[in-house]
């Protein structure tokens, strides 16, 4: 039973056990993205990025959008970048 609180995409919905924002993620396997964080609140990005810093295992080979400053670094004692 959906509320009357809800939107009627909300409610549609909820009525077939989507999320409404499902034609996001479609397009975003479409392109490759596995995390796109540009569509998440803040605190759900702070989870998302915590969850990366703890289990990075299971961001391997994963694509991650996001907007920011990107600032690559060249560590000259290893020879390594770092992303």
């Amino acid at each position: 039973m959906v509320s009357s609180d809800n939107t009627y995409e909300e409610a549609q919905a909820d009525e077939i056990n989507i999320s409404p924002n499902d034609g996001e993620c479609e397009e975003n396997a479409a392109s490759g993205v596995d995390v796109d964080l540009t569509v998440l609140s803040s605190t759900v990005v702070y989870s998302e990025v915590y969850n990366m810093m703890v289990s990075p295992d299971n961001y391997k080979g994963k694509t991650v959008k996001m907007k920011g400053q990107f600032v690559p670094y060249y560590d000259e004692a290893t020879g390594k970048y770092y992303f």
